[in-house]
Parts: C-alpha cells; sequence; structure tokens
C-alpha cells in the first residue's frame, strides 16, 4: 500500500491501492449515509456521488465521480468510478473495483490509486484528487449552499467549488449525493441534477426505475431553498441503444405537484455502457449531459443537466 501525505492546515491527503484499507480519518464523518438505527449487516449497499457541472453552458465541462460500496460477510466490495466531458467528448478515466476488508463505518469513502482525498478541519472532504500522468485532475469543493435529507436516509448537497485539469481551473456547482438501501428491499431510481449558472441548481432522485417511477425532488434558487415530495418525471421520447436491446431516455418532462417547478429537458450528449447478462435484455448504465428549460416560480431558466441512469 502506497501512502502519499501532505499538510493543508490540518487536511490530510490519503492514497492507497490494493484492498487494504485506509485509515478510519480518511472520510468524514459527515458523509456517513446511514442513519444512526441503520446497522451494518452483509447487504446493504452505500453510494456517494458528487457531480460537477460547470457555470459555462455554451462549453460545458461535466465531472462526476461515484463511489459504491457493498457489504458482505467477509468484508466491504468497493467501486470507483469517474467522468470527464469536456471538448465535445466523453472520457471514463477512472473504473476501479476491490475488495476491503470489514469495516465499521463502510460508507467511508476511502482512496485508492490513483486517486487521493483531501480531508480537513472538522473532517470535511475539501478535494477528490486524481493522478495519473498525463491525467492530473483536482476536484475541490467549496462552500455549502444547501442541504437536505429524503425520507429513506438520502442526503443531498449543493456546494460551489472547481475541477482542475492540467493546471486549468473551472468554477461550478457540486451536487453531493447519499444514500443506502438493501437490494432486496429497495431500488434505488436515476439522479437528475439540472442547474443554471450560479443562480439554480435542481434534484431529481427516482423512486424504482423506468419511464413512469415516481421522483422527489430538491432546488435551491439564489438563497431560497425548496423540496417536493412529488415529482413527475416522463420519458416524453426514447431512442433504442441496440447493445443493451433496450430503450432509453432522450427528453423527459418534469412537473412538480404543487406546479411551481416544470420543464422540459433533453439529451445533449450521452455515454451508454451495456453490462452482461444471460436474457435478451442486459443491463445498461447511462450518462446523459442534459439541455432545456426549467420554469421555478414563474421565472424561466436555461438549462445544463446530467442525469445518471440505469436500467437492470
Amino acid at each position: 500500500m502506497s501512502l502519499w501525505r501532505c499538510t493543508l492546515g490540518l487536511a490530510v491527503l490519503l492514497s492507497g491501492c490494493g484492498g487494504d484499507e485506509a485509515p478510519e480519518r480518511a472520510l468524514p464523518a459527515e458523509t456517513a449515509v446511514a442513519s444512526p438505527e441503520v446497522t451494518e449487516g452483509p447487504g446493504r449497499s452505500y453510494e456517494r456521488t458528487l457531480m460537477f457541472l460547470s457555470f459555462a453552458a455554451d462549453t460545458p465541462v461535466v465531472q462526476p465521480w461515484v463511489f459504491q460500496a457493498r457489504t458482505r460477510l467477509g468484508g466491504v466490495e468497493r467501486h470507483v468510478t469517474a467522468w470527464l466531458y469536456r471538448s465535445d467528448a466523453w472520457e471514463q478515466f477512472m473504473d476501479v473495483a476491490w475488495d476491503g476488508p470489514p469495516s465499521r463505518a463502510p460508507w467511508r469513502l476511502l482512496p485508492h490509486d490513483p486517486m487521493g482525498l483531501v480531508v480537513g478541519e472538522s473532517d470535511a472532504l475539501e478535494h477528490v484528487l486524481f493522478r495519473q500522468p498525463p491525467r492530473e485532475l483536482d476536484l475541490l469543493l467549496g462552500e455549502q449552499r444547501a442541504d437536505w435529507s429524503g425520507p429513506r436516509g438520502e442526503e443531498v448537497r449543493v456546494l460551489l467549488g472547481s475541477l482542475s485539469v492540467a493546471g486549468t481551473s473551472t468554477p461550478g456547482a457540486i451536487v453531493d449525493l447519499n444514500r443506502n438501501w438493501r437490494p432486496a428491499e429497495h431500488t434505488p431510481g436515476d439522479w437528475l441534477v439540472l442547474t443554471s449558472g450560479d443562480s439554480l441548481q435542481v434534484v431529481l432522485e427516482g423512486e424504482g426505475r423506468g419511464g413512469s417511477a415516481a421522483y422527489r425532488g430538491w432546488a435551491r434558487v439564489d438563497d431560497r431553498e425548496t423540496q417536493w415530495p412529488d415529482v413527475s418525471v416522463e420519458w416524453t421520447e426514447v431512442r433504442s441503444f441496440e447493445p443493451a436491446r433496450r430503450d432509453v431516455p432522450n427528453r423527459w418532462t418534469v412537473q412538480a405537484a404543487d406546479g411551481e417547478l416544470g420543464g422540459e429537458v433533453s439529451v445533449r450528449s450521452s455515454r451508454l455502457q451495456a453490462g452482461s447478462g444471460e436474457g435478451p435484455q442486459l443491463p445498461l448504465e447511462a450518462l446523459f449531459l442534459l439541455q432545456g428549460t426549467v420554469t421555478l416560480y414563474g421565472v424561466e431558466y436555461p438549462i445544463l443537466g446530467l442525469a445518471l441512469h440505469a436500467q437492470s
């Protein structure tokens, strides 16, 4: 196991490889997505997603990290994936899975070469770093602007941030999403994050999967925060993805039950990947870069968005 260390005030940068578990301080306590009453037995899945979207929609830069952990007898299965969208092209620059030993806090993020974490005062996650020449990337988590929680223990935060790629820094918004579940009891749905510069961030989470899944929503507009327990998100246009022999969404309409939120978004760019299986239809995972408009409190906003979509 390798270990990088540097001092940034009280910050610590940690990076490891292989299956060794890093010290517990590798992740701040705030990122524990399970509520205290949740027991950490085998078969529980944890997911933390960091979505960076640049403020400039004409030349968008988008960078999602997805951290997953699943408890099992004798250990924790971990998987980290990350992508970068810029100059009208997607690049998956990390896709690493490993088995770790049992943990009292399996939801904690752990570093793994070539990815490192910087943890600062109050155990707050400050940076996610990637160092594998020629790729060098630094996602900086800045000031928190809003936070919400959902009925299943979801946690949603909106932060200011920046993304540095090869020394060029781009400002934007970061949406930090946490959830946990037992696959035998619940199937989590898609995430849609819709932004309009620094003025508006809308987060939509599906309850289950498919074109008629129920959604809940959260929004920050300027300094006002709102949440909705019931948002209709409908696929109004689909296209075929033959490698998985499935249809995937190409356009969505959004409408909150109280009428305060509405809009329409469509796919500007996509990255789709079929999984393996024996059936006529295969599982798939997709990233969609979205564009469109959202109307909130009677004001229309141009939208740059990102959707994480899966079918199993």
